[in-house]
């Protein structure tokens, strides 16, 4: 049984997005037009650049959390997923951001065959995950059964050997392909890894909840402080090291990502801190947004690739960081639902071609 019913799922996917849209419109002045560079809060962004990137990390964690609840592991199965998100992606890709980015500013693209699968990306600036995705889907079903046997079995076949043969491969070989896939898969792979654990063991419950189930006073307390570690530990710890492995082809530091132990910490507290909320109204709107948070991440691409010459001082109409936030969050909201329709009739057809679904 999940540890999170559907509507909070959904809220938590939005809560993502929206820190995910405040890491990249808030965090990163030097990507600022310069009439809009009067813009930038240094401060804010010295100070939350890291903390809001934990964003990354929670995608990376439900992915693998909900892949152990699904009955079908197979690859065939991994396959149709990865059509589904190809087929969003170059909706929102081809369709339309690279239209508009010839008809605003002129852009050609010289390289179509790799954005087309995120490899490079120009106009799709923020879709790397798309790589990692399709990586991560087709190692998943191969992995499983070993992440079974065990959470010791699962660390070493899960987290330890995948992370150690993605660093030879990058070793190996210099290809653009093998570099893009293996520098996401590096850091999300045991993110991946460990929310399917904490599925598979019902760590939520085992680890989390056994510790802190005493009076609720203190519970919420207890919450409040994991909540705000959690997201502010990566701005002082964002890899760990355990050893090095040397091979004919190089030696490289066997590194990893601290996200497989801030992310479940970070979501333990934020959803029993989301379940004490009285509005009702604030989490259906949150779970909206987590519902269309995949198009939304698309769209939001718009803002800062190559025609946002055009696109930003429309994002930063309002000036006000808040509204600004608000208002960019509405106008992928909007762009994703007009979208959705037309994208799950192409999915649902290609499924029943394909797959017989």
């Amino acid at each position: 049984m999940t540890y999170f019913d559907r509507q909070t799922t959904d809220a938590v996917k939005g809560f993502a997005l929206i820190l995910m849209f405040i890491h990249h419109f808030f965090t990163f002045p030097e990507w600022y037009i310069p009439a809009l560079s009067g813009l930038a809060h240094p401060w804010f962004a010295a100070h939350f650049t890291a903390p809001t990137r934990l964003c990354v990390g929670i995608f990376a964690f439900l992915s693998g959390y909900f892949y152990y609840f699904h009955k079908d592991k197979s690859l065939r199965y991994s396959l149709r997923k990865i059509t589904d998100f190809l087929i969003s992606y170059w909706a929102v890709y081809a369709l339309l951001l690279l239209l508009f980015a010839f008809v605003a500013v002129g852009y050609r693209p010289d390289q179509l065959r790799y954005e087309l699968f995120a490899i490079k990306r120009p106009v799709m600036v923020f879709c790397w995950y798309v790589v990692y995705y399709c990586a991560f889907m087709l190692v998943l079903p191969l992995l499983w059964r070993l992440l079974d046997r065990g959470v010791v079995a699962a660390i070493v076949f899960g987290i330890v050997l995948p992370v150690a043969v993605a660093d030879l491969l990058a070793l190996r070989f210099s290809g653009d392909v093998v570099k893009e896939i293996t520098a996401q898969f590096v850091p999300w792979f045991p993110v991946t890894v460990t929310g399917y654990l904490f599925a598979r063991y019902d760590l939520f419950r085992a680890w989390f909840d056994a510790a802190w189930k005493e009076g609720k006073t203190s519970r919420v307390a207890v919450w409040v402080v994991l909540l705000v570690l959690s997201f502010f530990a990566r701005l002082y710890c964002r890899s760990f090291t355990l050893g090095s492995v040397s091979h004919q082809a190089g030696e490289f530091a066997l590194s990893f990502n601290p996200d497989m132990l801030y992310v479940p910490v970070f979501l333990y507290a934020l959803v029993n801190l989301w379940a004490l909320l009285p509005w009702r109204k604030l989490s259906a709107v949150m779970a909206a947004v987590g519902k269309s948070s995949m198009l939304m991440w698309f769209f939001h691409c718009a803002f800062f690739n190559v025609a946002r010459d055009v696109t930003q001082p429309i994002l930063f109409l309002p000036r006000f960081a808040p509204l600004v936030l608000l208002w960019g969050a509405a106008l992928c909201y909007a762009a994703a639902r007009l979208t959705d329709v037309p994208v799950r009739k192409v999915i649902d057809w290609k499924n029943r071609l394909l797959f017989g679904k």
